[in-house]
């Protein structure tokens, strides 16, 4: 087995155990939920911690010359290679969005402001907003 599956073998069980062992299992409770409520409180602070420690390997990467900033869209290459380790940049397709603004103000030139105004709300869906959470230690 290549030494990068060892390790991510070796983190994941290392991860596995926090919530559950070394002082970190939930406290006793008669609520039979309690320990789903600790599960998620654990998995929330590690992919918190988890994110913040990416990210700032990532500066330092970008900072190395490891990895750039700029990208071809659609293009995998190889972008760092040492003796133990390659990276490989894979840059997908940019997403399409729509300008809001720019639209209305060709609608009202095409067909005026009030039917304009119409299309855009007749047009305009919400998403779901999102919803965060607190852990509150009593």
């Amino acid at each position: 087995m290549s030494n990068l599956a060892t390790i991510k073998i070796k983190v994941a069980t290392a991860v596995d155990k926090i919530g559950k062992t070394n002082g970190t299992a939930p406290p006793p409770s008669i609520d039979n939920r309690a320990t789903i409520a600790h599960e998620y409180f654990i998995a929330s602070t590690l992919a918190s911690i988890c994110e913040k420690r990416k990210e700032a390997a990532k500066k330092a990467a970008q900072e190395a010359g490891i990895l750039g900033e700029a990208y071809v869209a659609g293009e995998t290459r190889l972008v760092y290679d040492n003796e133990t380790l390659s990276i490989a940049a894979k840059t997908n397709n940019p997403a399409e969005r729509l300008d809001a603004k720019t639209l209305r103000v060709e609608l009202i030139k095409a067909v005026g402001e009030a039917m304009a105004d119409k299309i855009i709300v007749k047009s305009t869906k919400s998403n779901k907003p999102a919803t965060s959470f607190e852990f509150i230690q009593k």
